[in-house]
């Protein structure tokens, strides 16, 4: 088991493919090496998924707590100049 949550159990052979799947969209949505993707999850197992996706992809996560996401977003989004973004688990969408 490579991570856990209560909701998600994740092996290290599935969390290859999940992460260069996903790797593979990023880099081709961002275009350039060291692009931002904002990640805007609570702690669970695709949090993981997405830091390993971005870097698989060449990019730079810029992670925002989701509980203290509302004050932060607009500045954080701002700031950080990103991308791609995750405000929903990104699984929904393999």
């Amino acid at each position: 088991m490579a991570f856990d949550d209560p909701t998600t159990t994740v092996t290290y052979g599935e969390l290859d493919k999940r992460t260069a799947r996903l790797g593979g969209h990023l880099a081709g949505m961002a275009g350039t090496c060291g692009a931002r993707g904002l990640i805007l999850m609570s702690n669970r197992v695709e949090v993981a998924e997405s830091y390993l996706a971005l870097t698989r992809a060449a990019m730079v996560a810029v992670c925002v707590n989701a509980a203290a996401a509302e004050p932060r977003l607009p500045t954080s989004s701002t700031t950080a100049e990103p991308r791609s973004s995750s405000p929903t688990p990104i699984t929904s969408t393999w």
